[in-house]
């Protein structure tokens, strides 16, 4: 039994401090123009809001041009009105790229979630291609929250997601992690040294009820916004 306590607890402490490891190299990690991983932060310039697009999804004909960079099966199934399909694989080919620059109106990028509209738009601004933006969110999101059943709230998508600082976050995150591992082995020696088991278990309780809200808390403070 006590073997088993030691096993665990040694588990739980280890989990922690990885994570805090994974958490802090993840927000700095520097992903190359052709391949990108987590979040990547354009401009606010750059993005097709979700207000902007309730607006156009309502008109007749929209006023801009949305490229639609997902496989031609899911697109043949539901797309934007007047959107064009460039599979996100073929952007560079030449007949794709004559599409994009001879557009007479404003190009919108839409991809089925937002990183790769962001990986398409830094892979055509580096082939000279300035005028393009990205929605916001993605289209599963946008067409979910926005088309098939408007929901106002999501207007400030963008907005609401440009005010936190992800890199704060996971410090805070890799502390919090740190903080609870810290308690974790500081009872199991107390446990061994006091030869009272039930301190492991105080120990455990002691760091999920601080370092939980501790988490929360400080993820959601200003401290965390940009």
């Amino acid at each position: 039994m006590t073997i088993n306590k030691i096993s665990i607890v040694a588990l739980v402490a280890l989990l922690l401090i990885l994570g805090g490891f994974v958490a802090t190299s993840g927000s700095t990690k520097q992903a190359p123009p052709m391949r990108i991983e987590g979040i990547v932060d354009l401009s606010k310039d750059y993005y097709f809001t979700l207000q902007q697009l309730h607006k156009e999804v309502t008109k007749e004909a929209p006023e801009v041009l949305f490229v639609d960079l997902r496989h031609p099966d899911k697109f043949e199934i539901n797309h934007f009105k007047d959107a064009i399909n460039i599979p996100l694989d073929r952007i560079l080919e030449k007949e794709a790229l004559a599409q994009i620059n001879g557009a007479d109106k404003p190009v919108v990028l839409v991809a089925e979630n937002e990183r790769e509209a962001v990986q398409a738009w830094i892979t055509l601004n580096y082939r000279g291609v300035k005028e393009a933006s990205v929605l916001a969110g993605g289209y599963a999101f946008a067409r979910k929250n926005i088309v098939r059943t408007y929901k106002p709230k999501y207007n400030r998508y963008f907005e609401e997601k440009a005010k936190y600082d992800i890199e704060k976050i996971a410090t805070v995150f890799r502390n919090a992690m740190f903080g609870m591992a810290i308690i974790l082995i500081a009872g199991y020696f107390l446990a061994k040294f006091t030869e009272n088991p039930n301190i492991e278990n105080y120990a455990l309780s002691i760091s999920v009820i601080l370092g939980i809200p501790y988490l929360l808390i400080k993820s959601n403070s200003e401290s965390c916004k940009k």
